[in-house]
């Protein structure tokens, strides 16, 4: 099987919503019926308009109260789906991708289709408390705590690569934090004259320089990443962990690419705002 199929799925709107969806409707199957692990979350759209979306919650043993679980990160974690769809195949369900499912979205919900029908036999053995749904929680918890690194490296930093900047927020990186679920924004840094910019922080694999163009290797669903919401992408490569790269926002000069089977988040070189040291 193609492994990270799900990768090229994320930066594909049409497909992350069936992602999105399918897992909505599993979740509300089995939590929807006990109202104390049903949990509302109150979430503000970019028109300010205040609406509260529901997931499944997990006991808190600080406060002995159910909360937000991190199991709702499930829908947009790659390595989540592509776990779960190695479980299937060790269960005897072969699921097969295109190579580049952008190019073939159609035959991709269809596979989508039988991903939750499979998933959906198994919810309780997978998405209730057990070995399964705690060794998925694991893989949130790793991808969350790099994420959190990086913003503890742009707090850290700020003045470094924004000069003119006063002051950063100081947000605790919360799981599953509301800005970030619904903006895109990890960030905001503050500036004289009541001015403030927003930041998306993101782990990829590399950034190439081709031509006048950056590719940055990464899943980007750009589709969320509104230029007047999120005013720059700090990007921090995995193949060299001394850099960072801070691009500003413009949705007339980035694209969606998929290149030899891997998503591709192309910038114009225009945009970039600092390459250098962390």
């Amino acid at each position: 099987m193609k492994k990270n199929a799900f990768d090229i799925m994320l930066s594909v709107p049409e497909l992350k919503k069936i992602l999105v969806n399918g897992f909505k409707n599993i979740y509300s199957s089995i939590y929807e019926d006990i109202p104390e692990r049903w949990i509302s979350k109150e979430m503000t759209n970019k028109y300010g308009y205040k609406f509260s979306i529901w997931g499944p919650g997990d006991l808190d043993e600080t406060t002995n109260a159910y909360k937000w679980s991190k199991s709702n990160l499930f829908n947009t974690n790659y390595t989540v789906l592509e776990t779960l769809r190695n479980l299937l195949y060790y269960d005897g369900v072969t699921l097969i991708f295109n190579d580049d499912p952008s190019k073939d979205i159609i035959g991709t919900a269809k596979v989508l289709d039988i991903f939750f029908i499979e998933l959906e036999k198994r919810k309780i053995e997978y998405f209730m408390d057990g070995e399964i749904k705690d060794q998925l929680m694991l893989i949130i918890d790793g991808t969350w705590g790099i994420g959190s690194n990086h913003s503890t490296t742009l707090k850290n930093n700020y003045k470094t690569y924004f000069p003119e900047a006063i002051s950063i927020d100081n947000k605790g990186d919360e799981i599953g934090d509301t800005e970030d679920m619904l903006l895109g924004i990890d960030n905001t840094i503050f500036f004289n004259d009541n001015i403030k910019k927003t930041t998306q922080n993101k782990g990829c694999k590399k950034v190439v320089l081709v031509n006048d163009e950056y590719h940055v290797y990464c899943t980007v669903d750009y589709s969320k990443y509104n230029d007047n919401i999120v005013n720059y992408f700090v990007f921090f490569p995995s193949n060299d962990i001394k850099k960072v790269y801070i691009f500003k926002n413009d949705h007339r000069l980035v694209r969606n690419e998929v290149i030899n089977n891997k998503p591709v988040f192309i910038i114009n070189s225009s945009l970039l705002h600092y390459d250098g040291e962390r």
